[in-house]
């Protein structure tokens, strides 16, 4: 069983389906919920939780609060530094209004959204992103061979029925990159812009330059299926990208080259 304390209390009215609950829990393990580690195997930290209510299954009524400290999804070896996980909801007037933040290493992320006790769940939701560095995602993929020096800013917005996501639709804003891969320093001349429509991601064309680096992007990448990416590429490389593909490799110069 999970480490830490866990207690709860309710009841429930069949005639009226009118329920009332309390619960508690506090410092149990990520690591020994098997639930979630059969999700991400690297999940770890320490959660509390309280959450209360009253009301009719026909309209909600509760309030939910959950922390997580010493926040990780990485393996053992990984040097990014754990980070930490609060949410809020709260159910109401046939609607779940919920509140999340989380750091990890110098990132933050921080959502709002709010879900309708309606027919096919329609939402509206907004999540910001700060100071992302890239490491912290190389890392988390397993890619700990790049090094990456970055601060990303972004914000994605997106509504619709949850109970149908191909009718969901989005778009996601980042200010222009200025980032140093692999000692290759990159700048884009203008805010980065994707979309979502129809369960696909789609990017608008995005001028990349920087050491012996002018590239041209764009492309759309399918959320069902084999999660097909079509991507459009032309441009000059730094060869020192190539290192990341082959430890074993080392390179230098430029190389001109067409992808689609």
């Amino acid at each position: 069983a999970p480490e830490g304390s866990l207690s709860a209390h309710g009841s429930y009215n069949f005639a009226d389906q009118r329920y009332t609950f309390d619960a508690h829990g506090s410092g149990l393990q990520l690591k020994r919920i098997n639930a979630l580690q059969s999700i991400s195997p690297y999940l770890s930290g320490s959660l509390n939780f309280s959450a209360a209510g009253t009301g009719a299954l026909s309209d909600p009524h509760f309030e939910a609060h959950a922390s997580i400290d010493r926040f990780l999804i990485a393996n053992d070896s990984s040097s990014i530094k754990p980070g930490a996980f609060v949410l809020s909801a709260y159910a109401a007037n046939h609607a779940l209004t919920y509140d999340a933040q989380a750091t990890i290493d110098s990132s933050e992320l921080i959502a709002h959204g709010t879900t309708a006790f309606k027919p096919d769940y329609p939402t509206q939701a907004q999540i910001n992103l700060s100071h992302f560095n890239l490491t912290t995602l190389f890392r988390l993929t397993q890619l700990d061979q790049l090094s990456a020096t970055s601060s990303i800013d972004g914000t994605f917005n997106f509504s619709g029925p949850l109970a149908h996501p191909d009718l969901i639709r989005g778009q996601a804003n980042f200010a222009p990159l200025s980032a140093t891969i692999q000692g290759v320093q990159l700048h884009s001349d203008r805010t980065i812009h994707a979309t979502l429509a129809q369960n696909r991601i789609s990017l608008d064309p995005v001028h990349i330059t920087g050491d012996d680096t002018d590239l041209n992007l764009n492309g759309d990448l399918s959320l069902t299926g084999n999660h097909v990416l079509n991507l459009i590429s032309n441009g000059n490389i730094n060869l020192k990208f190539a290192e990341t593909l082959d430890r074993d490799l080392t390179a230098s110069g430029l190389a001109s080259f067409k992808v689609q």
